[in-house]
């Protein structure tokens, strides 16, 4: 595959300035420390809501690491920017069998996934491959920087709730750290590749399917049932990703 024409950034000002997705990732971060502070206040983050988000963490880990992987083939003449994506992908693979690792140490209950992940992964699979990559792109930054920032001090109150052990918050510890500087510079030159606009779009995208998600692993229990999908059944549309 050759570079995606229709989604690459020139170098004019104001093709630099055609969106701002960073702004977007600011804004889900901080809905996200304040969804997890008010369901934690209210007893909807519990033992057992808590293995089903980390569930949904592994479970769009996978998702986006299959979208990295489409992505660097579109730089098969750059292969830096290939090399990039391909790590890029087996660290997300590593987050997603921390997060998992993290279920089986709670007490190893069948999580839950929720069917909003069907159209992430719908659209990450079809749009990586496509004219779209750059939207899947912003996809998959939101979700990558979605735990830092605003979100350091969410998340340690998170890892000193009751119900939460040590060997099951490694995931949560691990995302909260900030972005080496040298996997920071690579990431942001394959991010450079791709329009402003595009990222924004679907990072915008991707925290409104995070948003559902989470309300719908944070229902209270007698909502559950209409929200959630057992790990290996099917929600409407929901093409099932394998946990753990």
């Amino acid at each position: 595959m050759q570079a995606v024409i229709g989604e690459r950034r020139d170098a004019s000002p104001s093709a630099r300035s055609a969106g701002h997705w960073q702004d977007v990732v600011l804004l889900a971060q901080q809905a996200l420390a304040g969804t997890l502070a008010h369901a934690a206040a209210d007893g909807r983050l519990n033992r057992q809501t808590y293995q089903h988000w980390l569930a949904t963490e592994s479970a769009i880990c996978r998702i986006n690491a299959l979208a990295l992987d489409a992505l660097a083939d579109w730089h098969v003449s750059l292969p830096q920017l290939r090399a990039v994506a391909h790590a890029w992908a087996t660290a997300t693979r590593d987050d997603a069998l921390m997060a998992a690792a993290d279920v089986r140490a709670i007490d190893g209950l069948a999580a839950a996934l929720p069917s909003q992940l069907a159209p992430w992964q719908a659209f990450l699979e079809t749009g990586s491959r496509s004219s779209r990559a750059g939207e899947a792109l912003g996809a998959v930054v939101l979700h990558a920087k979605l735990m830092r920032g605003p979100m350091r001090d969410a998340i340690a109150a998170v890892t000193e709730l009751s119900f939460v052990t040590i060997r099951g918050s490694r995931y949560l510890l691990r995302r909260g750290q900030p972005e080496a500087a040298a996997e920071q510079r690579e990431r942001a030159a394959l991010l450079d590749a791709y329009s402003g606009a595009a990222l924004a779009a679907g990072a915008q995208r991707a925290a409104g399917w995070y948003r559902e998600a989470l309300a719908a692993v944070l229902a209270p229990p007698g909502d559950a049932h209409e929200t959630l999908a057992p790990v290996g059944g099917r929600a409407p549309g929901y093409m099932p990703t394998t946990i753990g």
